[in-house]
């Protein structure tokens, strides 16, 4: 075993940061855990490239559906940029999970005790559960989207969408030259 395996580096938990679905701070996510508060909802019009009718089914683990209609979203989060150290076009650039994780880690290092720190011995560990962003939702729309559309389209026996759209991926580089894909 190498020297660096064995040796003990302690560690330190010096601050937290935390965005939930309708708790924009950690004391509004305490309140409704204490009081009980169901954060989920219906699945919003357009999230999915399917209708909610479409896509569910009551059973659990059937191909191609879920077995809820029910979802837990972060809605009208705007990232403040302030004090951050990054570009503004590449933060534009950036799906929204991203703002979500800059932003709880800014929250976290707040929190933290950090007026003597040696900033080159820190660093912030984020810890990140989402599931398909609208971004990530988007790019996979136009690189996947058609093709997996057209298949679910036939499976059902349903009319294929126009042509108009042809060629996405094109349209996406077009974007990232020409500014922010919209989120």
């Amino acid at each position: 075993m190498s020297h660096h395996m064995t040796r003990q580096n302690p560690v330190a938990i010096v601050g937290i940061g935390g965005i939930f679905p309708q708790s924009p701070t950690l004391d509004h996510f305490w309140v409704n855990i204490r009081d009980g508060v169901d954060t989920s909802r219906e699945v919003p019009p357009g999230r999915w490239l399917l209708s909610t009718e479409d896509a569910f089914d009551p059973r659990v683990a059937q191909p191609d559906k879920v077995y809820s209609k029910r979802g837990c979203f972060i809605e009208g989060f705007q990232l403040d940029p302030e004090g951050l150290d990054i570009d503004l076009a590449l933060l534009h650039l950036l799906d929204p999970v991203f703002h979500l994780a800059l932003h709880t880690g800014r929250q976290a290092w707040r929190d933290a005790v950090t007026g003597r720190l040696d900033r080159r011995r820190v660093a912030v560990v984020i810890g990140n559960i989402v599931l398909p962003t609208e971004y990530a939702s988007s790019l996979a729309r136009e690189y996947l989207g058609r093709t997996f559309e057209e298949e679910v389209r036939k499976g059902h026996g349903w009319p294929l969408p126009g042509r108009g759209a042809a060629n996405g991926v094109h349209r996406w580089m077009s974007s990232k030259q020409a500014g922010p894909m919209p989120c």
